[in-house]
């Protein structure tokens, strides 16, 4: 890569190092930029992660990494909210990020939460296709009350979409001492939409995944 960045040395250590931005789930609305990572929020680094998690279980190693954008100044057009790096294709994507509020009271009935994702994943596309052509977009999911289907989120994505692909993660629940997410690509080249869980371990240094579709 030739511009400089933040890189983990691997995924284990990458996760022991968020651990403490995102053990409060609250945290991930509000929590404030990270300067040593070259200011992404907590949110958009738990993001990162998972969706390298995902894509490394499918792909059956470890290929792909996140690191910190590269600094080139706040009024860089292309700027991003961290990168994915293929360590095998030596390809680095940018990636964007939208956060889904919790709903509360009234806002409950206004619509559906796939309804509430394609709000936010049009929020991005009206910017325009410059702001969106290349990227990934990854949406955090702080709002579902209950299942939702990414099937039906992929069917109705806005044409021409511009991103290079969107993904979607949400916490689920602690399994006791241990952190349950959702993650699902939205992308129905296979027919379903791939989706994993991913459970974190008390201690935060390791995870078990589970690839449900």
């Amino acid at each position: 890569m030739k511009s400089p960045v933040v890189r983990f040395k691997s995924m284990n250590v990458g996760l022991e190092e968020i651990e403490k931005f995102v053990r409060d789930p609250g945290h991930l609305e509000v929590g404030r930029p990270i300067d040593a990572f070259g200011k992404l929020l907590p949110r958009e680094l738990l993001g990162n992660w998972l969706v390298c998690a995902a894509f490394n279980d499918a792909a059956g190693g470890e290929v792909l990494c996140f690191t910190s954008y590269p600094d080139k100044g706040d009024d860089d057009p292309d700027k991003g909210d961290g990168r994915l790096y293929h360590t095998r294709g030596q390809q680095d994507f940018p990636t964007e990020h939208v956060m889904v509020p919790k709903l509360r009271g009234k806002e409950r009935i206004k619509g559906s939460v796939e309804e509430s994702i394609l709000q936010a994943v049009n929020k991005k596309i009206e910017k325009g296709s410059a702001a969106a052509s290349g990227k990934t977009l990854v949406v955090f999911l702080d709002s579902a009350d209950g299942p939702w289907h990414p099937k039906k989120v992929a069917r109705t994505l806005p044409n021409p979409l511009h991103f290079e692909g969107i993904w979607v993660f949400n916490f689920q629940k602690l399994n006791g001492g241990r952190y349950v997410y959702g993650v699902a690509q939205l992308d129905l080249t296979s027919g379903n939409c791939p989706t994993w869980t991913i459970e974190i371990a008390e201690d935060w240094c390791s995870w078990t995944i589970r690839r449900l579709q």
